[in-house]
């Protein structure tokens, strides 16, 4: 898979959630999404559940536009994953919000 063209995954443990890095990681995302305009192939994920790993999603345009973030964040290489099943981030996102 060429990195270039790479979905990406943030896998947050608890921990990092109760102390709000979510929200953070969100925050600053949004900030970059906005500053380049709401591209509309740039969208992120997150998987609802209530156990670890708490794990955002992003597509190789999200992943492009905020690649200095997501390294912060110890960003990985992934398979797309099944939209369907995730929580849209972005409001570009297919199904915003709970879908």
């Amino acid at each position: 898979m060429g990195s270039d063209m790479a979905w990406k995954k943030v896998a947050l443990t608890l921990g990092e959630v109760a102390s709000g890095e979510n929200v953070r990681l969100q925050n600053a995302f949004d900030q970059i999404f906005l500053s380049n305009g709401a591209p509309k192939d740039a969208t992120a994920y997150a998987r609802e559940t209530n156990a670890e790993p708490f794990e955002y999603f992003y597509s190789p345009l999200a992943a492009e536009i905020a690649a200095m973030l997501l390294a912060r964040y110890g960003a990985v290489d992934c398979d797309p994953p099944d939209v369907k099943s995730l929580v849209a981030l972005t409001r570009r996102g297919k199904g915003f919000g709970r879908g």
